[in-house]
C-alpha cells in the first residue's frame, strides 16, 4: 500500500469543515440528488462532529477522498465502512487517521511475516492469543479488535506495550487511545457512504477534472 494512498484516506481538517461538507453537498445537489441519502448523510457528519465535541474533525471532501477510501479497502480486504469507522476513531483519539492506518498496514506487514514463517512475529501475536489459523483468516482490522480485546486484560503490563509497538510501530498510548474510543462506540453512528456512492463520487470528482482541463 502507497503511502500517497494511506495519506489521502478520510483526511480530517478544521479549516475544510465547513467548506468540505458545503461543496459535497452542492456537487450532490447539481445533481438532482444522484448520490443516494449523501445530502442527508453529510448533514449528520455535521451533527455527529458537533455530538462528539471533536475539534476540526470532519471528513474534508468526500468527493475528494472517495477513490482513496476504495484503494484502501482493495489493498487491505478492509470493509469501507470499517475504514470510515476507523479513521473517525483515530481522529477523535487523537493519533490522526493517517498515523493510523500506516499502523494499520505495518500490522498487516506482521501478518505477512508470520504467515511466512517468522518465529520471532509469530511470538509475538501469540502473546495477544493469536495463532497461525487466526492470521490466515483475519483482516488486518479484525486482527486489531482481537488485540484491543487481550490488551484490556493485560493492564499496564509493559510486555503487552512492547508486543504492541513490535506489531503496529506507534507509541501503544496512541494506540490504546484508538482502542477505547472504539470501545465506546465512537465511529458507530456516523453515516456510512456506500461502496456506490463512493465510485459515484470518485467518478464525480474525475468528471470535475476532466470539464477542469
Amino acid at each position: 500500500m502507497t503511502t500517497a494512498t494511506i495519506k489521502g484516506v478520510i483526511s480530517l481538517d478544521s479549516s475544510g469543515l465547513k467548506t468540505g461538507l458545503k461543496e459535497a453537498g452542492e456537487s450532490a445537489n447539481g445533481l438532482n440528488n444522484k448520490f443516494s441519502g449523501i445530502a442527508k448523510g453529510m448533514g449528520q457528519i455535521a451533527g455527529a462532529v458537533g455530538a462528539f465535541a471533536i475539534v476540526g474533525t470532519a471528513i474534508k471532501s468526500l468527493a475528494d477522498n472517495a477513490s482513496n477510501i476504495s484503494d484502501l479497502s482493495q489493498a487491505t480486504g478492509i470493509a469501507s465502512s470499517n475504514i470510515q469507522k476507523l479513521g473517525v476513531a483515530a481522529n477523535v483519539a487523537g493519533m490522526g487517521s493517517e498515523s493510523f492506518f500506516q499502523s494499520l498496514d505495518k500490522l498487516r506487514n506482521a501478518q505477512g511475516e508470520a504467515l511466512a514463517g517468522n518465529v520471532k512475529t509469530q511470538e509475538t501475536f501469540s502473546n495477544f492469543g493469536i495463532s497461525l489459523t487466526d492470521l490466515a483468516s483475519l483482516k488486518p482490522d479484525e486482527l486489531f479488535a482481537r488485540i484491543s480485546k487481550s490488551m484490556q486484560s493485560f493492564g499496564n503490563d509493559p510486555k503487552a506495550f512492547s508486543s504492541l509497538r513490535d506489531l503496529m510501530g506507534a507509541k501503544a498510548t496512541d494506540l490504546l487511545g484508538v482502542m477505547d474510543a472504539l470501545n465506546k462506540g465512537v465511529g458507530n453512528n456516523i453515516p456510512i457512504i456506500s461502496d456506490d456512492d463512493l465510485k459515484r463520487l470518485a467518478l464525480m470528482k474525475q468528471e470535475n477534472m476532466e470539464l477542469a482541463e
